[in-house]
């Protein structure tokens, strides 16, 4: 694992000219590094046993069941991607992207970080109490931001609040019965 000071680009281009399993740029937080270590941990057992199914999340679970994840820190998105594998996640960076790919598409669940580029997640919030509410009641929120931050959001109308860091392991089963409801 690459681990530098260096700008992002130049880890990059130092890791693909490597024979290194991954890089994270500094400062180092636990979130990259358990993001890191998970994604070299997937990709391996994923190369050891190529035909094994994937695991099913725990509760009910419609064929197609698809989830919008809004996150802009790709190790967070690596990490919940990786545990959500049964479902089908379309990731989204930017909040911008994110209304667009609600404008386009419909989802089962949303997974909303509020700390967003460009249009934040609130930004989203807004589009969505304007455009599509139905899809409030399937939106949990994941943000490291104190509840004071939160104090505009009508806490009955969303499915939830993940205060950052959560269990990303209990996700599957936070889906499944934001689908189930």
């Amino acid at each position: 694992m690459l681990v530098s000071a260096l700008s992002e680009d130049h880890v990059r281009r130092l890791f693909e000219a490597s024979d290194a399993d991954g890089w994270i740029c500094k400062p180092l937080t636990r979130d990259k590094l358990i993001g890191a270590v998970t994604r070299f941990v997937v990709a391996r057992k994923r190369s050891e046993a190529p035909a094994a199914a994937p695991a099913e999340p725990a509760g009910p679970q419609p064929s197609g069941t698809r989830v919008l994840l809004v996150e802009d820190e790709p190790m967070i998105t690596d990490r919940i991607e990786s545990v959500l594998g049964a479902f089908s996640v379309t990731s989204i960076g930017d909040g911008d992207a994110a209304i667009r790919q609600l404008e386009r598409n419909d989802y089962d669940c949303i997974l909303l970080d509020l700390m967003l580029p460009h249009l934040s997640g609130f930004d989203v919030l807004r589009h969505l109490m304007l455009r599509r509410s139905a899809l409030l009641k399937r939106t949990l929120i994941m943000t490291a931001a104190t509840d004071e931050s939160l104090q505009f959001i009508e806490r009955d109308s969303i499915a939830g609040v993940l205060h950052k860091p959560f269990d990303v392991g209990a996700l599957p089963a936070m889906v499944a019965e934001v689908i189930g409801r």
